[in-house]
């Protein structure tokens, strides 16, 4: 199931991508750790993390599935 809001952002219409600095301020994650899982390959670039106008985006639905899949969630 895919939350549709977050904050006051509207996932479904943004398709489920934040900024960087959006997404560090709802989810448990900080910039260093984005930044880290993305370097690393964790967070796989274009499917997790995208560069859009010079930024990081974060997809929140691509982050809650790595989160179940390392068993990180209740």
């Amino acid at each position: 199931m895919k939350i549709k809001t977050l904050g006051n952002y509207n996932l479904e219409a943004l398709e489920g991508w934040l900024p960087i600095t959006d997404f560090c301020n709802h989810m448990p994650f900080d910039e260093k750790n984005v930044r880290y899982f993305r370097k690393s390959g964790k967070w796989l670039d274009g499917v997790v993390t995208k560069n859009f106008c010079k930024s990081i985006w974060v997809n929140v639905w691509e982050v809650l599935i790595w989160l179940n899949k390392e068993g990180l969630t209740k």
